[in-house]
């Protein structure tokens, strides 16, 4: 209940008798006089209550309320978006984190526009890579690329040049009859005057909070074969930019 400002009453119209006008008037600022009184009283219980409680210890069966250091917080970590409940009959409060399953937490983006060329059955780096750090080692991390390759036309045919998505030294997501750590390929019959760009998705667990690199490497099946990253196969009038995106996804 609000405090009722006290207002002074008017005087009595004409028609009514003064006398029995003045005590109906002193018989409501009586009445005024006694709620305001409660209203104070109560409101000066509930702040003395209310300071018990932060003073108390910790036992508020006798009324003197309880100690913050008697208060216990029931969560794995209190901390970041959540909620805050109470529990009256364990005295417990308990933290419910925010839902963070499936939601990006962070995205790291490279990009290369260097020419590589190739003449190895070896592994070679591409120059297109991109660092990342979890955040927790349940994270997973969404790999994807969008890289140029170029093989040339050979009279003797038959080349194929094997691409491998790498998450430090290991290749990652491949599978292949001749290779089987290929994540794609190109031949002299998709890269000539037409440049191959290689999409690569793929959602990683590399299961660490250390910084973490993805790279592309390639390698050609033929050592006398040619290939190219970042131009086309039969000359370089048609050089591109490779791009890689890494999205670390919260578990």
């Amino acid at each position: 209940m609000a405090k009722i400002a006290q207002t002074r009453f008017p005087d009595p119209p004409e028609q009514y008798d003064p006398r029995a006008f003045s005590e109906l008037v002193r018989q409501l600022e009586q009445i005024v006089l006694q709620l305001n009184s409660s209203y104070q009283e109560d409101n000066k219980n509930e702040i003395l209550r209310r300071l018990n409680f932060l003073q108390g210890d910790g036992n508020d069966q006798d009324g003197t309320g309880i100690a913050l250091s008697d208060l216990s917080v029931n969560t794995g970590s209190a901390s970041g978006g959540g909620t805050l409940s109470y529990n009256n009959s364990t005295g417990v409060f308990n933290f419910a984190p925010a839902v963070t399953a499936n939601r990006i937490n962070q995205v790291i983006q490279s990009s290369t526009s260097t020419v590589v060329s190739l003449t190895s059955t070896s592994l070679t780096d591409t120059g297109l890579s991109a660092t990342i750090t979890p955040t927790a080692t349940s994270s997973k991390v969404l790999i994807q690329t969008y890289a140029q390759f170029g093989v040339p036309e050979i009279a003797s045919g038959g080349d194929d040049t094997f691409i491998h998505l790498v998450r430090g030294s290991t290749s990652i997501g491949g599978a292949g009859n001749v290779d089987s750590s290929t994540f794609s390929m190109v031949n002299e019959s998709g890269g000539k005057f037409e440049s191959r760009y290689i999409n690569t998705l793929y959602l990683d667990s590399p299961s660490t909070t250390s910084a973490t690199t993805y790279k592309l490497q390639f390698k050609n099946r033929n050592s006398s074969k040619q290939a190219y990253f970042n131009r086309r196969g039969q000359d370089n009038l048609s050089s591109g930019q490779s791009y890689m995106i890494l999205m670390e996804v919260l578990q």
